[in-house]
């Protein structure tokens, strides 16, 4: 990628050089909301992400595209407080759960 760069920020903002910096040119974007951080696998194939937002492009960011961001569910949340000893903890503590059904923990 050489001299090419990317740069993103409030309001959706993409810019874009070709001289390490010298100059920028801004970048069509489909963003209003503030990007916080642009990454290329290579000069044409990129992602930018901010404010519940993600951008990809295949084009070098003459076109940004918006993918999915897929919403779950918050399920019911079930705690119990557990007496660990040695207390405090040492530097290292395994602690073993035995769950009833298949489940995220």
């Amino acid at each position: 990628m050489g001299n090419e760069g990317w740069a993103v920020g409030r309001f959706g903002t993409i810019i874009h050089t070709t001289n390490s910096g010298n100059s920028w040119t801004f970048q069509t974007s489909i963003a209003t909301n503030t990007l916080f951080d642009v990454d290329f696998s290579d000069n044409l194939h990129g992602i930018a992400c901010g404010q519940g937002i993600i951008l990809y492009t295949t084009d070098g960011g003459q076109n940004w595209i918006q993918t999915g961001i897929e919403e779950h569910q918050n399920t019911e949340v079930e705690t119990t407080n557990l007496s660990v000893y040695p207390n405090p903890f040492r530097q290292m503590t395994d602690i073993r759960c035995k769950m009833q059904e298949a489940r995220s923990t």
